[in-house]
């Protein structure tokens, strides 16, 4: 439903509060690392083609070392059943 592909939820780990974890792949977004060591957006996948689609979390440390890229692949089906 529209509810689903509009207001998709992603969320991960990081390792550095307060940090920018980039996300990129079938969407471009970013969201802040929090004190938990946690992130999460909201993103919005209308423009996204159905189909199989991934998404890349990026980020690194205050000292600029890069964590592993995390990638997660996604289906986006909106088309009802005949």
């Amino acid at each position: 439903n529209a509810a689903s592909y509009t207001a998709f939820t992603v969320s991960g780990t990081c390792s550095e509060s307060g940090r920018t974890v980039s996300l990129s792949g079938a969407i471009t977004a970013s969201a802040t690392c929090t004190g938990g060591n946690t992130w999460s957006t909201s993103l919005d996948l209308s423009a996204v083609a159905d189909g199989a689609f991934t998404i890349n979390a990026n980020h690194s440390d205050a000292s600029g070392n890069a964590a592993t890229q995390s990638t997660r692949g996604f289906n986006k089906d909106i088309v009802a059943p005949t």
